[in-house]
């Protein structure tokens, strides 16, 4: 059986079987790979626009509840400012985590996961992401599958290291 790489929505409807209806997160994931389709095709000044607005929303939150970003982001951060905001260093999130967490996250991220490195080139690293930011990466995932026109019925190995709270 020849199998196409377009995804088979599961439904969460006992009785739907075609076309699948999704319970609430593949909604959301089908709503964020339908965004990230659409995108692909704006202007490149679209693009940045939207990234900007983005970024721009994460250094105010940053800066308002992490310790650290309150005291080395610029009060304004634009394209030209960003340039020049140094990469974190391992050493730093790995000695100063707490400085680093945000106190608090909006809930519609939900809670918080911490992720681990597995340190096979250096000490692991460990940071938190929100439920949200997972999702996210789920979506990327996903859209990166469906680029590459894998069949999305095969398994998916991932090499990754999650630590329970």
């Amino acid at each position: 059986m020849h199998r196409t790489c377009g995804p088979e929505v599961r439904s969460a409807v006992p009785g739907i079987l075609w076309p699948g209806l999704p319970g609430p997160h593949g909604e959301v994931l089908l709503s964020l790979l339908f965004q990230l389709e659409q995108s692909q095709w704006w202007s490149a000044e679209r693009l940045f626009e939207a990234q900007w607005r983005q970024l721009r929303a994460l250094l105010d939150h940053a800066r308002r509840h992490s310790a650290h970003y309150r005291q080395t982001l610029p009060g304004a951060v634009g394209p030209e400012e960003w340039t020049g905001v140094p990469v974190l260093p391992r050493e730093l999130v790995q000695r100063s985590p707490d400085s680093l967490r945000c106190a608090r996250l909006p809930a519609e991220h939900g809670g918080r996961r911490t992720v681990s490195t597995t340190g096979s080139t250096a000490r692991p690293l460990k940071v938190e992401r929100s439920d949200l930011a997972m999702t996210l990466a789920e979506a990327m995932v996903a859209r990166d599958e469906l680029w590459h026109r894998r069949d999305l019925s095969a398994r998916l190995a991932v090499i990754s290291t999650y630590v329970q709270d």
